[in-house]
């Protein structure tokens, strides 16, 4: 990401699927603070994680079962002046 808060990275399923699970490998520079939402459409979301103390390494979030077409992950705040980097994602 660029070299400050609030960046966010979006997947685009292309149809609605059935989500209950992300994991995140983190790089070191990696979001301090940081949220997981959900959409059907791209334009209305909902919160399903929210994270406000990132160890690092690989961190896994699950939720109930929902139909969504879209996953944002929002880094808030970085632990770093770097910006935010990630090695590898997994939604199920």
């Amino acid at each position: 990401s660029r070299h400050r808060d609030g960046e966010w990275i979006q997947f685009d399923f292309g149809r609605e699927r059935e989500v209950s699970k992300i994991a995140i490998d983190w790089e070191n520079a990696r979001a301090e603070a940081y949220t997981v939402e959900l959409s059907r459409d791209g334009a209305t979301w909902s919160t399903v994680a929210t994270v406000t103390h990132n160890e690092g390494g690989r961190q896994t979030h699950s939720w109930n079962r929902q139909k969504a077409r879209c996953l944002r992950l929002t880094g808030v705040t970085r632990n770093t002046g770097y910006g935010i980097s990630i090695f590898e994602t997994d939604i199920r």
